[in-house]
């Protein structure tokens, strides 16, 4: 979608190329979140609390998925100070959830 649509000066072909990858995506990372939750309940897991790890982790494919959709919306948009806002703002968000 990024090469696509920064290539393109037509902004109705750059939304649909957009669009096209966004739909397509959020499907098959539902399928895959779908299948992560199913996977924590009839999945033969050795450890029994891995089960509950792996179902708070199974909207993180499609959560991982809105956010990069952003991100490429700004960048094809040339909205380059919302991309490195948003950019930041993760990255804060990150470190401050991630710290030892």
């Amino acid at each position: 979608m990024l090469q696509y649509g920064s290539e393109t000066n037509n902004k109705d072909l750059r939304n649909s190329i957009i669009n096209f990858g966004s739909r397509i995506g959020i499907i098959i990372n539902l399928v895959i979140a779908c299948f992560v939750f199913l996977l924590s309940f009839f999945g033969s897991i050795i450890l029994p609390s891995a089960s509950i790890i792996i179902r708070m982790m199974f909207l993180l494919p499609p959560l991982l998925l809105v956010f990069q959709i952003v991100q490429v919306y700004f960048r094809v948009s040339f909205e380059n100070k919302q991309f490195a806002l948003v950019s930041f703002i993760n990255s804060i968000l990150i470190f401050s959830f991630f710290r030892y």
